[in-house]
């Protein structure tokens, strides 16, 4: 059995490299939506998508192993997936926002501030001060604060979506 866990590990950090290169392409995806309307549509089709692409993951391993994987063992292959995947969209995002265009954050709250403004919402005059405030005070998190928080995300919400796919992989039948 010690093999098999092995095996998980190993697959779960192996998707976790695929998953990670869709998830910097996601990434880049949002980052430029604003500014490249395909983008956005782009971005919102691999957020909706996910779940999906972690079901192919998930199953493929479940058959390979002839369906005698417990519930754990491919919810924790889809903690690992997310983890792995995770870490290297993160290494290519704090890159980009310290790096390449370091005033990414700033200039995405910026926009916010716009967008609220316009809005006609009545909070929104206040939610663009609320930001304003945040820009002028330094309060803005930096590249490592927000990818660590990313990552957070990410590995949480994932273990989530691995309980509950585990759950219905393990349900059907392989033929």
């Amino acid at each position: 059995m010690s093999e098999l866990k092995l095996s998980v590990y190993k697959r779960g950090g192996d998707d976790g490299f695929v998953f990670g290169i869709y998830l910097v392409v996601m990434f880049f995806a949002t980052a430029y939506s604003m500014a490249v309307p395909f983008a956005g549509l782009l971005s919102t089709l691999m957020m909706l998508a996910v779940p999906v692409v972690m079901y192919r993951f998930l199953r493929r391993t479940y058959v390979a192993f002839g369906g005698k994987l417990t519930f754990s063992e491919l919810w924790l292959q889809g903690i690992v997936t997310f983890f792995c995947g995770g870490l290297i969209s993160g290494l290519v995002a704090v890159v980009f926002m310290r790096w390449i265009q370091p005033d990414f954050i700033v200039s995405q709250a910026n926009a916010a501030i716009k967008i609220w403004e316009e809005s006609g919402l009545p909070q929104g005059q206040e939610m663009a001060d609320v930001l304003r405030k945040a820009i002028e005070q330094k309060m803005i998190p930096s590249s490592i604060q927000l990818v660590i928080e990313m990552l957070w995300l990410q590995v949480f919400s994932g273990s989530l979506l691995s309980i509950v796919l585990s759950l219905i992989i393990r349900s059907i039948k392989i033929k």
